[in-house]
């Protein structure tokens, strides 16, 4: 009795996928928390990341994704070099606010990162590495993607992001003088 039968589930497309794109895939993931006001006070890692873009190959693609409490994407997934001027304008959306939830970061950047066509794909995680993790980096690990982590500020938990890096095959490196990451990076 009542109704007929009940409609199938629906589901959210999922990102749209960039065939332009036949490098390398990647993402870079920001932390955009309040310590950053003084951990890196003069957006540095906007600047490494704009060097990022600058270095890459014409035919990779990448996503930003900035954290605080929880993940933004700043930018989808897109190949460089036809989106250059929308990435590097993405990276003007850092305000230096709010909580550090380094899990969301992390799971925000692998889901950009899966519009990814290409078989090469990376994260890179700028962070001052004091915050929320709860093994988020399984997402990169399952799919063979290194994440690459920076730790900046003075007192970054080199342990934790040591930790997260190793899980996905990719590397830490502690840069306490945030004033060089764009050269170190």
């Amino acid at each position: 009795s009542g109704g007929g039968p009940s409609a199938p589930p629906t589901t959210a497309p999922g990102p749209a996928v960039d065939r332009t794109v036949t490098g390398v895939g990647s993402v870079l993931i920001i932390d955009d928390s309040g310590s950053m006001r003084w951990n890196d006070p003069s957006n540095q890692r906007a600047q490494a990341s704009k060097a990022f873009l600058t270095a890459s190959d014409a035919t990779d693609g990448t996503g930003i994704v900035k954290f605080t409490g929880s993940a933004v994407e700043l930018s989808a997934f897109r190949r460089i070099s036809t989106g250059s001027a929308d990435l590097k304008s993405a990276l003007s959306g850092l305000k230096s606010d709010g909580g550090t939830d380094i899990g969301a970061g992390v799971a925000g950047g692998c889901s950009t990162l899966q519009a990814s066509p290409t078989a090469k794909n990376f994260g890179v995680l700028f962070t001052d590495g004091d915050g929320d993790y709860n093994d988020e980096a399984e997402c990169f690990a399952s799919r063979k993607r290194p994440l690459f982590i920076f730790g900046l500020g003075s007192e970054p938990d080199d342990q934790l992001l040591t930790d997260i890096a190793r899980s996905t095959g990719g590397e830490y490196r502690n840069l306490a003088d945030v004033k060089n990451l764009v050269c170190e990076f």
